[in-house]
């Protein structure tokens, strides 16, 4: 389970609004998405990319899967080999604009829109923050600005896209599973990133609470 910081609605700049449509590419459930891809090569029981402008950050996880570097390999080849395709422009807009909230109830609906008020979320936000991926639509070129970001994007999220990248202020990258999983991520980590990289270890003992005299 690893995230990243990403951009939030209130996030308007030019920039920003392209990193978060590139997270897009290679996300949903779309045939030629991490997710679809990863599955059919039974690397995982679920998985995806995600990004979400509600919480800021973008993520990537994968459940029960064989070998933790097998999938991320796999996942890092796929994207790194897909070719460019103009027509994703508009699959990547399609999923800011997918919205669970609609098949809810209208009780559920209203409370939902309530917290989202009570939080400072107010609608004005998310209509200023959508009509500006809309209006990034009309960019000529908006294909090859998403894909020249796209790879910096995902290397935030998918440990040795990018062997440069040592670290990410703000990013979590998380693991459960037993010791021969995270040996087997820690010698990929180690491989891929520079021999001083480190996995740390944590075990129910260190989150239990202690009783007081």
């Amino acid at each position: 389970m690893n995230s990243a910081p990403l951009v939030k609605y209130e996030d308007l700049d030019r920039d920003g609004l392209l990193k978060y449509l590139a997270s897009k590419l290679y996300g949903g459930g779309g045939s030629h998405g991490v997710f679809t891809k990863t599955i059919g090569a039974g690397l995982a029981y679920s998985n995806g990319i995600g990004s979400s402008p509600l919480s800021g950050r973008e993520s990537y996880y994968a459940e029960r899967t064989p070998e933790i570097p097998q999938t991320l390999k796999f996942v890092i080849d796929e994207i790194k080999k897909a070719p460019r395709d103009p027509g994703l422009t508009d699959y990547a807009i399609a999923q800011e604009f997918h919205e669970f909230r609609s098949a809810s109830t209208y009780e559920a609906r209203g409370e939902s829109m309530a917290a989202d008020i009570a939080d400072g979320l107010k609608p004005e936000i998310v209509k200023a923050f959508r009509q500006a991926i809309l209006d990034l639509r009309k960019a000529p070129k908006l294909a090859d600005e998403l894909y020249d970001r796209m790879g910096g994007v995902y290397a935030k999220i998918l440990p040795g896209y990018d062997p440069t990248l040592k670290s990410v202020p703000g990013a979590i990258y998380f693991v459960v599973g037993n010791e021969k999983q995270f040996a087997a991520y820690e010698a990929y980590l180690k491989s891929t990133l520079g021999p001083d990289t480190q996995l740390y270890r944590l075990y129910p003992r260190d989150f239990w609470m202690p009783l007081r005299n």
